[in-house]
């Protein structure tokens, strides 16, 4: 054996030995050192070296350069540690920090034990040294990561809270630990039953075993903290394990006193306004004073807001300071800052404010506000406000918020519905009066209850004896009107109660003696909040004359267009012989005439020809005059498009253009009529133009009744003297031309124009062109 370490290098084994050591340096991360106290000297292992990021070759260390590496607040507990440790001759530990070469800060563990001599001295100090810079990170992320969440927890208004299956508080939020008058160490890892009546310790137990068994359980329950105050607490149990397999209960109990508070003040409201036995300012009255419970405020007003003054119109206050008919400068009141808005404007404590110096609290010491705009029939009308001199300790919440804004609306609905009611009882007052002076049979239906009530001389229309006879309802109604006009009748009626647009209708009406006379009804319905027509009231005027005088006045006209027509036919018989005769004369005779002889037959034609225009220009008129109106509508910019390609050839032949400077209308006209209007003011345009080549510029503009389309040329012009008569028939202004006019054209135009409801004028100046101007109402 003996032989066997003989033949070993000592000096190679030593060298095994600290390569072994290095590899196990490098691999663990942990440094050995050693502080030679008599010689003053220190050793670092190679990872030490790492560590304070420096070499053997640029660093020799010593205790003072080795302690200068750490954090400033950290070097004078480590040199601490070190003294105590020679003076004591006691290991010693630390998790320090330090920064390295580079500037980054580590966080270092070293553990150290003193080398003593035989004496007793220590001589030397040595140990062990390791980074835990991406441990004491970890570390630090679960503590700010456990923080964040407490804090997280802290901030929610519901109290949170969890127990281990022993049912003690592992974990609890501010909101639960602010139940007990017992500091936190008191509360985690203790059941604090002992801090709660018997009847709520056996509630939560229940509760709290049932969750642990059955995974869930939730509750209302009344909860009393150390002040003796309670509240009432909607409680959600939920039991989970954690990553051990240990089963835990997470609670979470949100306090509902206030909506439970809520609930039982709507419920009262409700019954208040449903009780028609109440007069508008008691029921108003009993609100406020509920809501003033609801918000612990001793002040409840609903005002009316005028220009710079501020009306109460129904108070709550027990002691009567505030009653309504008070009235205080707008700007000295907070409703100045609600009013002008749309939402709730609320302060908990104005003494705390940018608003402290306010007339409303240096005045009347009012500490607390909460109001709303109120609106009456859709206009705002004023606000609805609870206030007190007391600060609250918290902000209004969004709770809060919200039941001052159902509130308001409320007592808005209130408000109208009696303002509506008192107009209906004038309105029926009216009714009477305008019924007995009445020449028309006027009627007020119910729509709701199907009833019709007849007023004024409705027998003598009908032809009824006894009022008992008259329909009471719209289907007894409905059968007296006409079958053909029963149609337009429901269709008008669907449109009225659409639109509101008044309703007025001629129908034929049966009456007692059987026959159908015509009627002229008008009427308007009356509708409730919520737009469903609840009443209709109206009149029936007889205008039975007037139909058939106007049925007669339509079949004389019928009968004068086929005379008109008998007329022109006749005339144009001999009128196309007397053509015939001359056509033939010039034929036989042409080349044995004179020249005054020529000029005398072209003369007879010229009027020949001239005379079967005006024929027929005639009869258009009297088409025109009597005939029906075939209304559709279109597109008027098409239509005029069409009627320019139309007349392309006849404008551009003498070398001018039509112009279409749209944007155009859609139009409810006859559409064949509106092309004739057009193509006769273009053609006299072409007829009466000057030298230039025409240039016709058509367009239209509106206004709130009418479309206007103007037709504007460069032609001779019209003197001003002339312009209120060329719409007159057979009018023919004296100009120089030789255009030979029939003057019907402009006639006709006129005609067209006002059978639409429509009007139509000249603008011109002699020499300077004319733009014939006409409208068209626009269609409902």
């Amino acid at each position: 054996m003996l032989d066997y370490l003989g033949d070993i290098n000592p000096a190679a084994l030593l060298s095994k030995h600290k390569d072994l050591l290095r590899k196990i340096e490098r691999f663990s991360h942990v440094g050995h050192w050693r502080v030679d106290l008599v010689e003053n000297t220190v050793f670092w292992s190679e990872e030490v070296y790492r560590i304070h990021g420096v070499t053997k070759d640029e660093f020799i260390p010593d205790l003072e350069t080795a302690i200068a590496f750490y954090h400033p607040d950290d070097k004078a507990e480590v040199e601490s540690l070190v003294e105590q440790s020679i003076k004591t001759q006691s290991d010693f530990s630390f998790r320090k920090r330090l920064y390295s070469s580079d500037g980054k800060l580590r966080y270092v563990q070293s553990y150290g034990e003193c080398e003593v001599d035989d004496h007793g001295n220590v001589v030397a100090l040595f140990g062990v040294f390791k980074d835990v810079t991406d441990v004491e990170s970890s570390r630090q992320d679960v503590a700010d990561s456990l923080s964040f969440i407490q804090n997280i927890v802290d901030h929610i208004p519901d109290m949170v809270f969890v127990k281990d299956s022993d049912l003690r508080i592992v974990f609890a939020n501010k909101a639960f630990l602010s139940l007990y008058d017992k500091p936190k160490d008191q509360i985690i890892g203790h059941t604090t039953y002992e801090s709660f009546p018997p009847d709520q310790v056996k509630l939560f137990t229940d509760q709290d075993h049932k969750a642990l068994n059955e995974g869930f359980t939730q509750v209302e329950e009344q909860i009393t903290n150390y002040k003796g105050e309670t509240a009432t607490y909607l409680t959600r149990k939920q039991s989970f394990e954690n990553h051990n397999g240990e089963v835990f209960l997470l609670g979470v109990a949100a306090d509902i006193t206030k909506q439970k508070k809520q609930e039982v003040i709507l419920r009262k409201i409700y019954q208040i306004s449903a009780d028609k036995g109440f007069s508008l300012d008691a029921r108003i009255n009993e609100i406020l004073r509920l809501s003033c419970d609801y918000y612990n405020l001793p002040f409840g007003i609903v005002s009316c807001i005028h220009s710079d003054s501020y009306e109460v119109l129904q108070a709550y206050d027990a002691e009567g300071h505030i009653k309504a008919g008070d009235v205080f400068p707008y700007a000295d009141t907070y409703c100045a800052f609600t009013f002008r808005g749309d939402s709730v404007k609320s302060f908990h404590d104005v003494s705390n404010t940018e608003i402290a110096d306010h007339p409303c609290y240096r005045k009347f010491n009012l500490n607390a506000y909460i109001g709303v705009p109120l609106y009456v029939k859709g206009e705002r009308y004023g606000t609805v406000n609870f206030t007190g001199p007391d600060a609250r300790s918290r902000p209004f919440t969004e709770d809060e918020h919200a039941f001052i804004r159902m509130i308001a609306q409320w007592i808005g609905h209130e408000i109208s519905e009696a303002q509506y009611l008192k107009r209906l009882r004038e309105s029926e007052e009216r009714y009477e009066l305008a019924a007995k002076g009445s020449a028309s049979a006027l009627w007020d239906w119910d729509v709701e209850e199907d009833t019709i009530y007849w007023s004024g001389p409705f027998l003598s229309v009908l032809k009824h004896e006894d009022a008992n006879e008259m329909p009471t309802n719209s289907l007894e109604f409905d059968a007296l009107v006409h079958p053909d006009d029963r149609e337009r009748l429901k269709n008008k009626m669907a449109e009225h109660f659409k639109t509101r647009v008044p309703f007025a209708l001629e129908l034929r009406v049966k009456r007692a003696d059987g026959r159908y006379i015509w009627t002229y009804n008008r009427a308007q319905a009356l509708w409730d909040f919520k737009g469903n027509a609840v009443r209709m009231c109206g009149s029936m005027t007889n205008i039975d004359d007037r139909k058939r005088a106007e049925e007669e006045l339509q079949r004389s006209n019928q009968e004068l267009e086929q005379y008109a027509g008998v007329v022109a036919h006749d005339l144009h018989q001999p009128l196309r012989a007397v053509q015939g005769f001359l056509d033939l004369l010039v034929m036989t005779t042409g080349d044995k005439l004179d020249s005054r002889g020529k000029e005398y037959i072209g003369h007879a034609v010229s009027a020949a020809e001239h005379m079967s225009v005006i024929i027929d220009e005639l009869l258009e008129y009297s088409r025109y005059n009597a005939g029906q109106l075939e209304k559709t509508s279109f597109d008027s910019g098409e239509e005029l498009q069409n009627i320019a390609d139309l007349l392309q050839s006849l404008v551009e032949g003498k070398g001018g253009k039509i112009i279409l400077n749209g944007p155009f209308p859609q139009i409810s006209y006859d559409q064949k009529q509106f092309s004739r209007l057009v193509v006769n003011l273009i053609e006299n345009a072409v007829k009466y133009g000057s030298e230039e080549p025409p240039v016709i510029k058509i367009s239209a503009d509106e206004d709130e009744v009418y479309w206007r389309f103007s037709i504007a040329d460069n032609g001779i012009g019209i003197a001003e003297k002339y312009l209120d008569s060329i719409f007159d028939m057979f009018a023919r202004l004296k100009v120089k031309t030789s255009v030979n006019g029939t003057g019907i054209g402009l006639a006709v135009c006129r005609k067209i124009v006002e059978g639409h409801g429509g009007k139509i004028k000249a603008e011109s100046e002699e020499g300077r062109g004319t733009t014939f101007i006409f409208t068209v109402p626009k269609s409902k």
